[in-house]
């Protein structure tokens, strides 16, 4: 699956948060980042080990609208 910085991604395994897609590295990995109530949080992974997801807390909702409009 092809994901584009600003899109909401989860592992597929359903561990940990549903996160945004800030960048592409090399070799398919992605970097996401997340908020956990205090800090913004970071990690790399590789592309086929996520899938969509919704945001479902207000700091995601709130780091996906500030992506938003730095796309403007």
């Amino acid at each position: 699956m092809s994901f584009m910085i600003g899109d909401q991604v989860q592992l597929k395994d359903g561990s940990g948060p549903c996160m945004t897609v800030i960048g592409g590295l090399q070799s398919g990995h992605l970097a996401c980042c997340w908020f956990d109530g205090k800090e913004l949080q970071e990690m790399t992974a590789h592309k086929d080990s996520l899938i969509s997801c919704e945001a479902v807390d207000t700091n995601a909702r709130m780091l996906q609208a500030i992506l938003n409009l730095n796309r403007r």
